[in-house]
Order: structure tokens, then C-alpha cells, then sequence
């Protein structure tokens, strides 16, 4: 005992800062020694997400839900309802492969004790063009989200059987910088060493998580995506540069409740540009709450409301999980007053198994929908905004052949041209479902939802072939018919108009815009190493470009690059 006291005694002087920190460094190695790798946490972006989704088309099941990320406890759960003796040789080993990256993520050394993994991303990559005029973002379909910066650095762990944390912070090309433009020239890379000339909004993926076999809990910034779309969704798109947010999921047998808040920045009345982050403006809160169940064991259901709150502090009713949101109101007003409704919409979702590989799924969007009632009470439709809507239908598959899948789909979207825009006839554009997150040197502004914005008809297609972690080929088309309505930043027309004269409105509005985009492309993963190599190539046409009669745009694009991943832990 005197032994004992003879030791721990000193240890009792030092500082408090110092006794924390050691107990804090005990504490998370004791929960690390029993760490759980289905904590962990997968995107939207994760070929493993991807996987698990095919493999349940191939089996027959239904597949994964559409809001996510996800935990490793979800996705596994969906793996293990997996028949696998309707799966076909290829989709048995897939199904192995898959059933290991969730159960060793990084790799089965560290299959006890410390789940961990740390290290550097590099990257390299050349871009192509033919046309040397005015491109910009829009022009390009390998955008500057898609682009990869030219190194980052990241870490991320596992504590216990719920705790996951991760940190990205890459150094990236800013999209504009005086007359250094990324989209300038026929040759350009995503080389840049300059501190000045890189983004500054960075780490983009940052967060924490807590999740079990029936839930999970997201804190942090990363890219959302709810509902299902390949051309994009029409509720909350991957487009983003990120998003800032906070997501609880639970789930079981068929059911699942998800429920989500973003912060964005507040936009300038020019509509042009999202402010500097500022504490003190006043804070643009998007939540949605969203249910889905399976009707059949080939059927599924959604439904999702959201909201857009302006305000100068945060209440406990924004996050009222249960709450019908419409009922809020943004400001004081007459009752009369139809523009003091918070922004909301609803969308409805329907996903149905047409047959093992083959699957079909929609959404309904409703932004604005004004009822005679609402219409007889405001005296008319002069001072009401139009309806504002969007719809989208396709069809995706996963078929074994060979050693992997055909894969692909057909999808075709509309979208009203009052999509999206703000809830009244003046210049707030604060009240539209534009995200806004300022980034270095550019405006940070897209819509929340379908990437293509209002006012559009869009068809799309895909057909590929992939083997799972070794290579993809792929083919794609899409077809465009967009109207003047949009965002400021694309030339077109930002405002919301009201009156009997815009309520029969249909999609493309004014001079249309035609587009047409063909690509082919691929990857293939180094046997062995950490290497991947990639490359795409398309052509862009518009027609009548920029809402102008007789004005032709055309670009041949090229993307090649080779990425390498070192793992440091």
C-alpha cells in the first residue's frame, strides 16, 4: 500500500489539464478495445453503398433506402436479408467481398483492438476541352465537385460498439481566382500549390456519429442524398459542395424514419452570391422529416416534408419530429398574407421490384399547390404564386453476365418553371430552396434539390459494365429541353411572378435552351496496390445557348487521372 501511494501520489500534483487529458486518452482506448466497425458510416459516394443495393436488386429483395448515409448497421442488415442462393456466382463472391469490408473496413490486421485508419490521399488529374471561349461550371459535366484536389489528409476511428469520427482536409483548386480560371484553355489540371489559389471551406467531410442496430445519429458537414435519382434528385441532391447538418434515422423490418436539419448561408439581394459566414445574420434552416415503409415485399413507400425557416434565432419547433411544418409561419403578418408561410413542400416516393436485377422508382415533388379555398380566400390568383412542382420516373438494373454486372438506367424528369423559387414576388431570395454555402472566390449557390433546376425536361440514360473493387466501363446520353427560369449565376431568370396569366405555365419556358451530352468512360483498380486509374470523355451541345436564337455551344471534354491512397495507422 505505501508502495502504492509512493507512485500515484506525485501523479495527484500535476495539473488538471493533465489529468483529463491522460484519463481522456484511457478512456477512448478502453472503448477502442472493444470497438464495433458497423458503427461506421458510409455515403451516398461509397461503391459499398452502391454494391449492397445491386445485390439486393439481383436477389429479388428491395433495394437499400434512399436517405442517407448510412450506418455499416444498416447496410449490413440489408446484406444479411440477402438471399444468396438467388444470387449468380459473381453475386456470391460480391456478396463475400461486401460482407468483409463491413466487418473489416480497414483491413482484417486491425480486426481487434484500435479501429483506426489515417493517412494521405493523392491525386492527379488533366482536364481537355476543345472549346477555348466562355466555359464555365455549368458547361462541364465533370465539375468542380467531382474533381478531386490534389492531396488531402485524413483520419477517422471507430470507439466502442456506436462512436464514429472522421476528418477529411484536402487541398483543392478554388474554383475562380483573378484571371486563373480551372476551366480556361484546352489543357488544365488540378496541380495548385498556391495558398492563395486553394479552397478555403475545407475540411468538406467532417463529423461525428452515433448509431446500433435500429439507428443513427449524424453530426457534422458531409454530402446528403435523399431519394432515389440518377440525373439527380428532386429532395436533397449529392450535388452539393457539402452540406452542414445534423440527421437522425431509425429503422426496422421495413420501416424507417429519417429526419434532418442544414444550415446555409444567408444569400445577398443580388441573388448572385451566398454571404460570408456570419454568426450574426439570421440563421436559413432546411429540415425534413420523411417515412418510409415497404406496403409489399415488393413495394415501397416515402413520404417527406420539408421546411425553410428565416429567422433571427434558433426554436425548439423547427426540429418537432412529428410536427406538420406547414403550419409554421417565417414573420409576422395578416393573416391574409400568403407569403408569411414558412417555405415548405412535400414529396412522395414509390419504389417497385419489376423483377430480380430490375427495379423502377418516382417522385413527386410538390413545392407550391394552391387550393380553390386558399384561392377564393386571397381573392384570386393576381396575388398568388404559381403552382411550382416536379416529377420523376426510371428505371434501374443490375444484370450478372460474365464476371460482373450490365448496369444502367432510364430516367426521365420534369420540372415546372416555378420550381424551387421564393415563396413571394419580391427579390428575398433567402425564401427559395437555393442552398447557399460561400466557398472561396465563387457564389456557392444551387438549388437544394434537382441539380438541373426548374424549368426542364430531362431524359437520361446509362449502360456499364463493372466488377466490384477491379474495373468500370460505361456509356451515357442525356437530353435536355431547359427554359429561361433558374438561378442568376446560369444566365437565366431568378424571379418568381404571380398572377392568372403564369398559373398554365409549362416547362421550357421563353427561347429553350436544348441540351445533348454523350460520354463514355471508365476505371480500373491496380491489382496489389492503392491505385486507381479513371478517365471519361464527353460531348457537350447546346442549342439556342444561353436563350439565344442561333446560338450554338459545343465542347469535346476530357478527364484523366490516377489517384493513390497511403494508409499511415
Amino acid at each position: 500500500m505505501v508502495y502504492f501511494f509512493s507512485k500515484i501520489l506525485p501523479w495527484c500534483e500535476v495539473s488538471m489539464t493533465r489529468k483529463c487529458t491522460v484519463m481522456c486518452v484511457f478512456l477512448l482506448l478502453g472503448y477502442a478495445a472493444a470497438a464495433n466497425p458497423l458503427a461506421r458510416i458510409y455515403t451516398a459516394d461509397d461503391p459499398l453503398f452502391t454494391w449492397v443495393d445491386r445485390l439486393a436488386m439481383e436477389s429479388g429483395s428491395l433495394i437499400v433506402s434512399s436517405a442517407g448515409p448510412w450506418s455499416a448497421y444498416e447496410l449490413y442488415g440489408y446484406l444479411m436479408d440477402i438471399d444468396r442462393g438467388k444470387l449468380s456466382p459473381q453475386g456470391q463472391e460480391t456478396w463475400h467481398a461486401l460482407e468483409q469490408r463491413l466487418l473489416y473496413p480497414y483491413g482484417t490486421d486491425k480486426a481487434e483492438g484500435l479501429l483506426a485508419d489515417g493517412g494521405i490521399n493523392l491525386a492527379l488529374e488533366v482536364y481537355l476541352q476543345s472549346n477555348e471561349g466562355e466555359v464555365d461550371e455549368r458547361d462541364w459535366v465533370y465539375d468542380w465537385k467531382q474533381r478531386a484536389g490534389i492531396g488531402s489528409i485524413y483520419g477517422e476511428a471507430v470507439i466502442g460498439n456506436h462512436l464514429y469520427g472522421i476528418m477529411d482536409i484536402e487541398a483543392k483548386k478554388s474554383r475562380y481566382r483573378n484571371d486563373d480560371d480551372i476551366y480556361a484553355g484546352r489543357i488544365n489540371t488540378n496541380i495548385e500549390l498556391r495558398e492563395y489559389y486553394l479552397e478555403n471551406r475545407t475540411p468538406a467531410t467532417a463529423f461525428a456519429a452515433h448509431s446500433g442496430a435500429h439507428h443513427s445519429f449524424i453530426f457534422g458537414r458531409e454530402t446528403l442524398s435523399w431519394g432515389r435519382g440518377y440525373t439527380g434528385t428532386l429532395l436533397i441532391g449529392d450535388h452539393a459542395d457539402f452540406h452542414d447538418f445534423l440527421q437522425f434515422s431509425a429503422y426496422q423490418e421495413g420501416l424507417k424514419y429519417s429526419a434532418v436539419a442544414m444550415h446555409f448561408d444567408t444569400i445577398r439581394s443580388s441573388g448572385k452570391r451566398a454571404e460570408f459566414l456570419n454568426f450574426a445574420d439570421d440563421i436559413r434552416l432546411f429540415t425534413a422529416h420523411r417515412l418510409e415503409f415497404n406496403i409489399t415485399p415488393a413495394v415501397r413507400f416515402a413520404a417527406t416534408e420539408t421546411a425553410l425557416f428565416l429567422a433571427p434565432r434558433l426554436d425548439l419547433r423547427m426540429f418537432s419530429p412529428m410536427m406538420y411544418l406547414h403550419n409554421y409561419w417565417n414573420r409576422r403578418g395578416s393573416a391574409g398574407d400568403f407569403f408569411d408561410e414558412v417555405k415548405n413542400a412535400f414529396q412522395f416516393e414509390l419504389e417497385v421490384r419489376l423483377a430480380p436485377g430490375v427495379h423502377a422508382y418516382s417522385q413527386l415533388f410538390l413545392d407550391q399547390l394552391q387550393t380553390q379555398g386558399e384561392i377564393d380566400h386571397l381573392g384570386g390568383k393576381e396575388d398568388m404564386p404559381p403552382p411550382a412542382y416536379g416529377a420523376l420516373a426510371g428505371i434501374t438494373y443490375a444484370l450478372p453476365w460474365r464476371s460482373g454486372y450490365i448496369t444502367g438506367y432510364l430516367e426521365g424528369v420534369y420540372t415546372s418553371p416555378f420550381l424551387y423559387l421564393p415563396g413571394g414576388t419580391g427579390d428575398d431570395y433567402n425564401l427559395a430552396y437555393i442552398r447557399a454555402n460561400r466557398i472561396r472566390s465563387g457564389s456557392g449557390l444551387g438549388f437544394i434539390g434537382y441539380r438541373h433546376g426548374p424549368d426542364s425536361v430531362i431524359a437520361g440514360a446509362r449502360i456499364g459494365y463493372e466488377e466490384y473493387r477491379r474495373f468500370t466501363l460505361f456509356g451515357s446520353i442525356l437530353f435536355g429541353l431547359q427554359g429561361e427560369k433558374g438561378l442568376y449565376i446560369h444566365g437565366k431568370d431568378q424571379q418568381m411572378e404571380s398572377g392568372s396569366d403564369v398559373f398554365g405555365l409549362t416547362s421550357p419556358t421563353g427561347i429553350p435552351e436544348y441540351l445533348l451530352i454523350g460520354g463514355i468512360g471508365g476505371e480500373v483498380f491496380i491489382p496489389g496496390t492503392h491505385i486507381l486509374l479513371y478517365g471519361q470523355m464527353h460531348a457537350v451541345t447546346r442549342w439556342n445557348s444561353g436563350h439565344e436564337t442561333g446560338n450554338t455551344f459545343f465542347d469535346i471534354q476530357g478527364v484523366l487521372g490516377a489517384s493513390y491512397s497511403l494508409s499511415v495507422l
